[in-house]
């Protein structure tokens, strides 16, 4: 009891601990936990404790049942031959037969008697005079078994069994049933100490295993008080600052406490709340500032897009005017080009004429010389035909001369003088028509030889006008090569304007959008509720801050007139 009553005073003076003093919130819980645990292990020293005393006296029990059942199993071996060898003694007296097999069953009763009581005698005792009886039992059992089995010897001869063996008999028999009493007696007791033991000890353990029990609800019931007031309190304590800052108010101070985790925890929340307040009170200030500025960039960015946009419509239009100049000048190449072929096309024509005139020159030579040779053979068909008719007449003369019977060859021979007649009219008619066309070919040829000489003399012009055309071709591709350039430096120029144009757009745009975002982000910072104090100390440290503003002059512009687009492209 006194290291109970020790245990319960260190408890009473953690309780107070805990109560009136300060702690850490992970000491406190450390010492929560290490108490739960030094009760679970007594609990379970106790519990081990009560299963290992439970299960020696369970052993004890078993051990003194051992002994008695085979004390009893030996007892009842023994009386069970004694009994049977009086009944075949008596048998024998009333002069039955007693047969060996009678004989040998009794032995095999001592045997077994013997043997249970060696088995009594080799299961262990649990005391010293619990052994000692057991000793006295087999030695009195010994004599009773001795003085059962000498008896064996008369079991045919009762008479000779004499009185003073059956006084020592009666008298083993008693002293052996005393001793059993005595020792069952003596395990009766041990049983019972056994069994009072046993409950005394659960008594004790579930005596002790209340008295954690009750102690550790008084932990809990301190525990419970302790985190309310330690833990509990100061979370909604932290819970509400944190409402109160994230309603916007950083006037209201946080109020500290005890200097555990959670004290800690606040310390860094109130360093928090001082630095939140000075950071939204720059912020505020900066915002100002920004807004004022991005109002600032906005209108030059406005101005620079307006005259950027007139910029951009001058080029545009000189991008036009040098646009449509490039199209004439590349029409008049066109059509140099155009023209230089076409000279090409008139002198190669020209050139292919005049050898047209030679060939058709040599052409008529060769009819006329065709023409002669066709003559001749014309004078030769003539002379044929002279010779043919010539011989159609002697062959008439011939046939008139045969009478009927050259009648067939003088039809023959006037067929023949009509064709030879026919073929002198036909060769007339050819050298007449050969004449006429000789003639012709000598006129031809000579209006051939004056066409051939003027061709000469168009193949020369056209050449000329092609080496002229050539050149002005040249000329103009010249120039629609600079004109190109010029166009295409207007057009780079009238681009990059454009891209000027847009980028200051999507600037003005940027600094509206900027304009808008911190015109909402003052409005967010606005929710915050900060002292005058801070405001006017972040105020002069931001006009410290704020640079020299640079302001942006507007070019001067020409008031010279442009009348036309000569005198844009002279200026350009």
């Amino acid at each position: 009891m006194y290291p109970l009553c020790l245990f319960c005073m260190i408890f009473l003076f953690y309780g107070w601990l805990i109560m009136f003093r300060e702690l850490k919130v992970s000491t406190g819980i450390n010492i929560q936990i290490g108490l739960l645990f030094i009760f679970t292990i007594v609990i379970s020293a106790c519990s081990v404790t009560n299963s290992v005393l439970t299960d020696g006296n369970f052993k004890h029990v078993v051990l003194i049942n051992e002994n008695i059942d085979a004390l009893n199993s030996s007892i009842y071996y023994l009386t069970t031959g004694i009994r049977r060898t009086n009944a075949l003694m008596m048998d024998s007296a009333l002069s039955h037969p007693v047969s060996d097999s009678d004989i040998a069953s009794l032995h095999d009763d001592f045997s077994q008697a013997k043997k249970q009581m060696d088995l009594f005698m080799r299961i262990p005792f649990n005391t010293e005079a619990e052994k000692n009886k057991g000793n006295e039992i087999k030695k009195r059992f010994d004599d009773m078994l001795r003085i059962a089995v000498n008896k064996l010897d008369y079991i045919r001869t009762p008479a000779a069994y004499v009185e003073t063996k059956a006084v020592e008999e009666q008298h083993a028999t008693k002293v052996l049933s005393d001793i059993v009493v005595e020792y069952l007696t003596l395990s009766e007791n041990l049983n019972a100490n056994v069994s009072n033991n046993a409950i005394r000890n659960t008594g004790w353990v579930i005596t002790l295993t209340m008295i954690l029990l009750a102690l550790s609800v008084i932990n809990i019931i301190i525990s419970r008080v302790w985190l309310k007031r330690s833990v509990f309190n100061r979370l909604e304590q932290t819970k509400e600052a944190f409402r109160t800052i994230a309603t916007g108010n950083l006037n209201k101070e946080i109020i500290i406490g005890r200097h555990n985790e959670i004290g800690l925890m606040l310390i860094e929340l109130e360093k928090m709340r001082n630095s939140l307040t000075q950071t939204i009170s720059g912020i505020r200030h900066g915002v100002t500032n920004i807004y004022s500025d991005v109002r600032e960039i906005a209108s030059s960015n406005n101005d620079l897009s307006s005259r950027t946009e007139e910029q951009a419509s001058a080029l545009q239009q000189t991008a036009a005017s040098m646009e449509e100049l490039k199209i004439t000048v590349r029409q008049n190449a066109d059509n140099a080009h155009s023209a230089k072929q076409l000279a090409e096309s008139a002198s190669i024509s020209a050139k292919s004429g005049g050898e047209v005139m030679i060939n058709l020159d040599s052409i008529m030579a060769e009819i006329t010389e065709n023409s002669r040779q066709i003559a001749e053979i014309n004078s030769v068909i003539d002379s044929i035909a002279n010779q043919t008719n010539i011989l159609a007449l002697n062959a008439a003369v011939e046939a008139a001369r045969a009478g009927e019977q050259g009648r067939g060859f003088a039809v023959v021979a006037g067929e023949v003088r009509n064709l030879a007649k026919r073929s002198a009219d036909a060769a007339k008619e050819i050298r007449q028509l050969i004449n006429t066309c000789v003639a012709n070919m000598n006129t031809g040829s000579q209006e051939v030889n004056l066409a051939g000489k003027s061709m000469k003399q168009i193949v020369q012009s056209v050449v000329q006008v092609a080496d002229i055309m050539a050149e002005i071709t040249s000329a103009s591709d010249e120039q629609s090569s600079g004109i190109n350039q010029i166009a295409q430096a207007v057009n780079e120029m009238d681009l990059v304007t454009q891209q000027n144009a847009g980028m200051v757009e999507l600037a003005a745009k940027t600094a509206s959008r900027v304009e808008g975002h911190a015109r909402d982000l003052d409005v967010m910072v606005s929710r915050f509720t900060i002292s005058e104090d801070t405001h006017a100390a972040s105020r002069s440290g931001e006009r410290q801050k704020v640079p020299n503003r640079v302001l942006i002059a507007s070019p001067v512009r020409s008031e010279r007139p442009t009348s036309s687009g000569e005198e844009q492209w002279e200026t350009f």
